[in-house]
C-alpha cells in the first residue's frame, strides 16, 4: 500500500510540476505577445511617419521641379537636388516595402503565438 502511496505522490508532484512549468510558459508567451504587439505599434507609428516623409518628399520634388522651370540659370543645381530627391523617395519607397513586410512578419507571428494561448482554465490541475 505505501508503493501504491508513492505512485500516487509522485505522479501528483509531477502533475503540479507540469502545470507549474504551463503557467511559466504561459507567462513567457504573454510577454512575447506584448512585445510582438508594441512591435507592431512601433511598425506602424513608423509607416505613418514615412508616409508623411513621402508626401512631404513629393512636394519637396514638386517645388525643386517648379523652380527648375523657373530659373534655368541654375539648372545643374536643380537637377542634383532633384535628383537626391528622388532617391530620397526610392528610399522611402523601399523602407515602406519592407516595414510592412516587417508588419507582416510581426502579424504572422502574433497569430502563431495566438496558438498557444490556454483558452479554457477549467482544465488546469490546481
Amino acid at each position: 500500500m505505501d508503493k501504491m502511496t508513492n505512485v500516487m505522490e509522485d505522479g501528483l508532484d509531477l502533475a503540479k510540476q507540469q502545470v507549474s512549468a504551463m503557467d511559466a510558459t504561459t507567462v513567457s508567451f504573454q510577454v512575447i505577445d506584448e512585445k510582438v504587439k508594441y512591435i507592431v505599434n512601433q511598425l506602424q507609428q513608423l509607416t505613418q511617419d514615412m508616409n508623411i516623409s513621402q508626401e512631404k518628399s513629393g512636394r519637396v520634388l514638386q517645388s525643386v521641379e517648379n523652380i527648375s522651370a523657373v530659373t534655368q540659370q541654375s539648372a545643374a543645381g536643380s537637377e542634383e537636388i532633384s535628383a537626391s530627391t528622388l532617391e530620397q523617395q526610392q528610399a522611402f519607397d523601399s523602407s515602406r516595402i519592407k516595414v510592412k513586410h516587417l508588419m507582416q512578419i510581426a502579424n504572422e507571428l502574433h497569430s502563431q503565438l495566438e496558438r498557444f494561448k490556454l483558452h479554457d482554465e477549467s482544465t488546469r490541475l490546481n
